[in-house]
Parts: structure tokens; sequence; C-alpha cells
């Protein structure tokens, strides 16, 4: 059906006979009937939830490789310059120490749920900082506290060659990850 589509451009007849599990397809399509050239209005035609479920697939692909070139790069016995870690030193101002504790007992009853959910406390966000050859003359950090971020255009990359990895491939897509950032959701 996608490939008469494509020949015919028909888009009445794809629109009847699209199956069901298609949402994406015949979302757009019937968005491009109403608003025709309209690419972005069609893409936003999609639910939400959907288009999200896109966008969080590409950044785990990106991530997926960034992670395989930093073992295969660096190993996994140390950690090394340029690489990113949640900070051990507090940030300026702040206590020292992070709630772990955990909220509600462990037996929940359905009716405390609402209840349980607003009485949560805040996370606390830990910062992340780039190791630099002093962190690495300490020995403060190990491979065991290394972390990848998500790609977005406000990720803080790691100041190695993996971050590369990701603009790399990214741009290989046409995608820019630090240029991109929109309000479109």
């Amino acid at each position: 059906m996608r490939e008469h589509y494509k020949e015919h451009g028909d888009i009445d007849m794809a629109l009847r006979n699209f199956p069901r599990h298609l949402v994406a397809e015949k979302a757009i399509l019937q968005c491009l009937k109403k608003c025709p050239g309209n690419y972005l209005q069609a893409l936003k035609s999609i639910p939400r939830t959907l288009r999200m479920m896109y966008v969080h697939s590409y950044q785990s692909y990106l991530w997926n490789h960034a992670a395989s070139a930093r073992v295969e790069k660096y190993g996994i016995s140390q950690a090394v310059e340029g690489d990113l870690v949640y900070s051990k030193e507090p940030p300026p101002g702040e206590a020292t120490s992070v709630d772990t504790s955990e909220p509600c007992d462990d037996q929940i009853n359905s009716s405390d749920i609402d209840l349980c959910s607003e009485t949560l406390p805040e996370e606390t966000i830990q910062s992340v900082k780039i190791v630099d050859s002093e962190d690495l003359l300490k020995g403060v950090y190990t491979f065991e506290d290394v972390v990848l971020p998500l790609p977005g255009s406000q990720a803080l990359f790691p100041g190695n060659g993996i971050a590369d990895i990701y603009h790399e491939l990214a741009k290989k897509d046409g995608i820019s990850l630090t240029e991109n950032a929109h309000g479109v959701k």
C-alpha cells in the first residue's frame, strides 16, 4: 500500500486501505490532505507519544554507538581524561548530603498513591563534570563513575573523542546536536 501511494499519490485510497495500526502514516496523510505541502504540521499530527518514541529511539541509537566506542577506544579499566562523571564535589553553596531515603512505606495501598506522589521529596540533581588530569592523578574517579549523556541541544558531551561519535553520526543524518533547540515537541 505504501508503494502504491508512493507511485500514485492518491491520499484518499491510501487512507481507505492502510491498516489501522499505521497510526503515524494515517495521521500524516490526513494532515497532508487538509494542508497539502505543510510537512511540519503533518509531522506534528503524529500523536506526541509516538513522536517522542522516535526521538528517544534515535537518542538511544547515538548513545549505544558512543558507549561502544568508549569501551573500544579506552577500555573498561579506568576513567580517562575527558570522560563525563557525576561530580563527587558538592556544588558551591549546597549541602554535601544527598537524600536517598525511600519515600513512603513498602506497603502502599491504592488509595494512598495520589497522596504519596504529592509528598515525594524533590530529587537532587547531581552535577556532571569532565574528568581532568588532576582528577586522574588523585584517582578520584573510576570507570564505574563514567556516564554518557542522551544527546540533545543542551547536553554536556564528553571532553574526549567520544563526543565526536555523537556529532558525526547525527551529522550523517543531517542533524546538528547543537543547533536544533526549538519549540516543536
